[in-house]
C-alpha cells in the first residue's frame, strides 16, 4: 500500500500529462527530432522514424548523419531549410534548445515532407524556362528573312529545348 501511495503520489504514476504528451508527440504529421547538445539522438516521433526508415534502438543515443549539419553547438542556425535525402525532398525548422541557465542544451528539428511542393515548384520551373525559349524563338523568327537564319535560329533555340550542345538539321 505504502509503495502504491508513494509511485502515485511521489512519482506521479498516473500522471495525465505524459500520457497526453506522448499522444500529441506521436500523432504529430510532423516528424520530430531532439538532438542533446553532444548531438546525439534522445527523443524521436513515429513520423521521423519512417523518414529515417530505421527503428528508434538504432538511433538513440547516436548522432543522425542526414540531419547533423543542421545541428549546431552553438545554437546558432537559420530556423529552416529544405533538404534531399534520396529522392524526398524535407523541410526542416531548426529550434536550438537552452537550459535554465541559458546555455545551449541541444536541438529540436521538425521535418516534414515537402516533396510534393517542391516537385511541383521544380515542374514549373522546368515551364517558365519552355515558355522563355518558346517566346525568344517567336520573337528571333518574326525577325528572320533567310532560310539559313531561320534554320540557324530554329537550331539555337532546339539546342536549348533540350538541353545539348548543337543540333544538325538535314533538308532533303
Amino acid at each position: 500500500g505504502i509503495s502504491w501511495s508513494l509511485a502515485i503520489f511521489r512519482f506521479q504514476l498516473l500522471d495525465l500529462v505524459p500520457v497526453a504528451r506522448e499522444r500529441v508527440l506521436e500523432s504529430m504529421p510532423i516528424g520530430m527530432l531532439t538532438f542533446d547538445a553532444h548531438n546525439r539522438l534522445v527523443d524521436i516521433n513515429a513520423i521521423a522514424k519512417q523518414m529515417i526508415n530505421q527503428p528508434a534502438s538504432n538511433l538513440i543515443g547516436k548522432s543522425v548523419p542526414q540531419y547533423q549539419a543542421f545541428i549546431t553547438q552553438d545554437g546558432q542556425a537559420k530556423p529552416y531549410q529544405e533538404i534531399e535525402i534520396d529522392g524526398q525532398y524535407q523541410g526542416i525548422l531548426i529550434v536550438p534548445l537552452y537550459s535554465d541557465l541559458h546555455e545551449h542544451a541541444g536541438t529540436l528539428l521538425l521535418v516534414q515532407d515537402i516533396s510534393r511542393r517542391k516537385l511541383a515548384e521544380l515542374a514549373e520551373g522546368e515551364q517558365r524556362r519552355l515558355v522563355e525559349i518558346l517566346r525568344e524563338t517567336a520573337a528571333d523568327f518574326n525577325h528572320a528573312l533567310q532560310l539559313e537564319e531561320v534554320l540557324d535560329l530554329m537550331m539555337k533555340h532546339l539546342a536549348q529545348l533540350v538541353q545539348c550542345d548543337g543540333i544538325n538539321i538535314i533538308l532533303l
